[in-house]
């Protein structure tokens, strides 16, 4: 029997299609890197063939030389590694982003959670949440200053808490909102309380979901911690760094310090991604 139906024609760039190949995905991957490094060569090339010195987009060398910078101790008559002034930066950024995602974090799930599961929480915490959202963060950098000046660990905690506590909410309330009516009922059926309803039914369900918003959320953790360390008064610390080089342009510096928070952000996606796929198979097998 002859098939008269017309072939579906498969095109590479069909939607939702993902690539097979592993050697496509890695090249695809590195074209951009490969431009942007090339166009960064040559500007750098044809900047230092007029000016032997120039310092606005440094060599190869002189990136290397930053680098070496940092590993510099603090105190060379007693060198530690805690000393190195690299590892105390990065040392003191990733303790200032921990402690205030920590508590982000567990806020927004509290808040999105229960805004989400009962009305009289609703009417209560989102009107307020929902116009607090729409302050730029970067805008309460003069208040917390004021405020919070004679503190400065503490005001930087805060600014990183303003700028990923709303966008977490929003988020968490919007996937509790989305867990099936059926699951819930069911478990009231089978004699579960309401906190266990909300524990084991809801946000076991939307636990995936949460991790994702966090992965998601920390970049803005990380724009608005690098905004502290610039803006109030610190000692150590990326953003710190960064900005006392930037008054000796020292963009070797600033460079392989934007190299490092690329890398440290990509471990901590990592990270969090790996514990969502061993933890929640359910979720991605679905």
């Amino acid at each position: 029997m002859i098939n008269n139906k017309p072939k579906k024609e498969e095109h590479p760039f069909t939607i939702g299609k993902n690539i097979n190949s592993i050697v496509i995905k890695i090249l695809l991957g590195c074209v951009l890197f490969i431009v942007i490094i090339g166009v960064y060569s040559f500007t750098s090339y044809m900047r230092h063939q007029e000016n032997p010195k120039d310092r606005m987009v440094p060599t190869l060398s002189q990136i290397i030389e930053g680098v070496q910078e940092t590993f510099k101790y603090k105190n060379e008559d007693e060198p530690s590694f805690w000393e190195i002034r690299i590892v105390r930066d990065v040392t003191a950024s990733l303790w200032r982003l921990l402690i205030a995602m920590l508590i982000s974090v567990g806020l927004a799930v509290l808040v999105g959670l229960y805004s989400a599961s009962f009305g009289f929480f609703n009417s209560f915490n989102m009107p307020l949440i929902r116009s607090f959202s729409f302050i730029p963060p970067i805008a309460l950098l003069p208040l917390v200053f004021v405020w919070l000046g004679k503190w400065p660990e503490l005001a930087k905690i805060v600014v990183i808490i303003a700028g990923t506590f709303f966008v977490l909410v929003t988020d968490i309330y919007m996937r509790v909102k989305q867990v099936p009516k059926k699951l819930i009922d069911k478990g009231y059926t089978l004699g579960a309380s309401t906190l266990e309803v909300s524990l084991k039914i809801i946000l076991r369900y939307t636990l995936p979901g949460i991790i994702e918003s966090i992965r998601l959320a920390m970049t803005p953790a990380w724009i608005f911690l690098i905004a502290a360390e610039f803006s109030l008064p610190s000692t150590e610390g990326l953003g710190y760094y960064m900005n006392v080089v930037r008054r000796q342009l020292g963009v070797n510096v600033i460079l392989w310090y934007i190299f490092v928070i690329v890398i440290i952000g990509i471990i901590i996606d990592l990270i969090l991604k790996s514990i969502n796929m061993l933890t929640n198979k359910w979720y991605f097998n679905k």
